[in-house]
């Protein structure tokens, strides 16, 4: 009887590790990420190696499919969003994260939001020309 007793105790005590640690899989509420795809404004291709930087730091390049992405920023949050590549001017936008992961295409070419030969990343807090 002790034994049995034991026993279910000990598999109780497991269970109750193993439901605690089940939520492991799951993401922080508290973080976002924004992600996208970097195109060439007047042919509609994909940009590879393009570098995407935001202005909290954060870079990234774009693969042979032209995505990049960034995870782990913080929520309710803005963020001025950079690309460049060589032969195009260098774009600018803001995106405020208000869900988990926000789409945040960026076209590169004469047409782009805002163009920016500096080297001055913009503030998230400022508001972006459009």
């Amino acid at each position: 009887m002790k034994k049995s007793v034991i026993s279910m105790l000990l598999v109780f005590a497991v269970l109750a590790f193993l439901v605690s640690c089940g939520g492991s899989e799951e993401t922080d509420d508290s973080t976002c990420g924004i992600y996208g795809y970097v195109t060439d404004y007047d042919s509609g291709e994909l940009i590879t190696n393009a570098l995407c930087r935001l202005s909290s730091g954060e870079r990234a390049s774009t693969g042979y499919d032209g995505y990049f992405e960034f995870r782990n920023l913080s929520c309710y949050e803005s963020y001025a969003v950079g690309a460049s590549k060589a032969g195009y001017p260098t774009y600018w936008g803001s995106v405020h994260l208000e869900n988990k992961m926000v789409r945040f295409d960026i076209q590169l070419g004469a047409e782009s939001e805002l163009s920016d030969t500096s080297a001055e990343v913009p503030s998230a807090d400022k508001d972006i020309a459009e």
